[in-house]
């Protein structure tokens, strides 16, 4: 009861007074003790706990903090929820914003985020809905700049340690006109590996 009074009195001053700064301690202080009556974090209080504590630091500028609640809202909901919750999909979508908003140099990580959530939104609401149409947007727009940042200087120097984004979609897409992708080269999808050359048209060889 304590908690929920907590968490009410952050979106009171979070939604109505539009003072985040004030909500976060109120959200902080709610989700500390639903988690120590939920330690596995799966009830709706504490998901949505987790959630506006990020909603109110991504507001208040602590961007870092942000993501970082970002990240566990999105696990915590894949985990407990499953990969065809609309739930799921919100989560996705809103760390992928985010990303793309305030962490543009990782735009790549945003693509397997709107992939999910478009998937989800489609299956859900049927694929001539708004929300769909909004997936594909989103969607489309973060493959374009993905492209754009392929054609830039790169800002990699050989020895640099890099992980190769997860999205098989993705890479394939990106490989075209930069030596293709064999089908040998899946399970490189997520691995770590060290720069060892870059050659003219400023393509990493790992």
């Amino acid at each position: 009861l304590i908690g929920n009074s907590l968490h009410f009195i952050g979106r009171f001053f979070a939604s109505n007074c539009d003072d985040h700064k004030a909500a976060v301690p109120f959200f902080q202080k709610a989700l500390a003790i639903f988690e120590h009556h939920d330690p596995e974090c799966k009830t709706s209080d504490t998901l949505s706990s987790v959630n506006e504590l990020a909603c109110s630091l991504e507001e208040e500028g602590r961007l870092d903090e942000a993501r970082l609640y970002y990240e566990r809202n999105f696990e915590l909901n894949l985990k407990w929820m499953g990969d065809r919750h609309l739930e799921t999909s919100a989560c996705a979508n809103n760390l992928a914003l985010l990303i793309l908003s305030d962490f543009s140099d990782e735009t790549f990580a945003a693509v397997p985020l709107l992939r999910l959530n478009l998937k989800i939104v489609e299956v859900a609401m049927g694929v001539d809905v708004v929300d769909t149409a909004e997936g594909r947007r989103s969607l489309g727009e973060c493959l374009l700049d993905c492209i754009d940042l392929t054609k830039r200087d790169s800002s990699f120097r050989v020895g640099d340690r890099i992980r190769l984004m997860d999205d098989l979609a993705t890479n394939k897409q990106l490989a075209k006109k930069h030596g293709g992708w064999g089908d040998d080269m899946d399970k490189l999808c997520g691995t770590m590996g060290t720069v060892n050359r870059i050659d003219v048209k400023g393509d990493l060889k790992v």
